[in-house]
């Protein structure tokens, strides 16, 4: 069971983390000039890939904001900490290094009994 002190740390760390995301998310350009005329079919194949890398980098910065507060969420409901799977508590070694985990070490490495 963490402490109020730790779980407050944890609040301000997600919320100093979904901030960043969502100004990373702000900065991330959708509209990149393709489509105009041109006849150089490389800057077209620049400008798709351009789209693929921001699109990619915008998928994964809606996910982690998503994770993010979730963990919120779940530190207003009470329930920070506990896995998902089988409800033992996370060890906040893991929380440290990934505070929007959802699975404690045995059920990420599947060696949690599945009875339990």
């Amino acid at each position: 069971m963490l402490s109020a002190d730790q779980l407050e740390g944890f609040r301000a760390k997600l919320t100093a983390a979904r901030a960043t995301i969502a100004d990373q998310l702000t900065h991330v350009v959708d509209d990149v000039s393709f489509g105009r005329d041109t006849e150089d079919t490389e800057e077209e194949t620049d400008e798709v890939e351009e789209i693929s890398n921001r699109l990619g980098m915008k998928v994964a910065l809606q996910d982690q904001l998503s994770r993010v507060s979730a963990a919120l969420d779940k530190i207003g409901a009470g329930t920070y900490g506990a896995c998902e799977r089988c409800v033992s508590p996370i060890d906040i070694e893991v929380l440290d290094v990934d505070p929007e985990s959802t699975l404690c070490r045995n059920c990420k490495r599947g060696t949690r009994d599945a009875s339990k």
